[in-house]
């Protein structure tokens, strides 16, 4: 039954993410990763109780999905000469982080980090791929500001 309500959240996420995306990518890719991060280090806090656990589920499901359409649409945009070996890229790369996810969660498990506390994990990559989208943000900007400069 949680896998459904999963479900049912990727699938308004995909819905939700896939307008925003034609809104504006990388503010709501930002703010994606952001709220994942805060899914994930509220986990721990409310694994213990059902409905609160199961209604994490949902929102992480809608959250995740919702930041994964702007991904897509922003390589796609990006990767004008061959947009379609991109999105194939960018789904193997998907494909990618859930090895290595499902490596560092057997890595903690391991260490003696208890199953409560493995989305800890996912909360330090998201970091990070908050951090490498902030970095291209700054790039794009700095970028656009220049080409600006440069046709005046």
């Amino acid at each position: 039954r949680v896998l459904v309500v999963f479900g049912v959240g990727i699938t308004l996420g995909n819905l939700l993410g896939g307008r925003l995306a034609d809104w504006k990518q990388m503010p709501v890719l930002i703010a994606g990763i952001m709220l994942l991060i805060l899914i994930f280090l509220a986990m721990p806090l409310v694994e213990t109780k059902i409905v609160p656990a199961v209604l994490m589920v949902f929102v992480w499901g809608c959250i995740h999905f919702a930041a994964g359409s702007p991904l897509q649409a922003r390589i796609v945009d990006q990767a004008k000469g061959a947009p379609n070996l991109a999105s194939t890229l960018n789904q193997g790369a998907f494909n990618l982080g859930n090895a290595l996810g499902a490596s560092l969660g057997g890595i903690m498990l391991t260490e003696g980090i208890g199953y409560r506390f493995l989305s800890l994990g996912s909360a330090a990559v998201a970091s990070v791929a908050l951090l490498v989208a902030l970095v291209a943000l700054r790039v794009e900007r700095r970028s656009a500001e220049e080409s600006q400069m440069v046709s005046v």
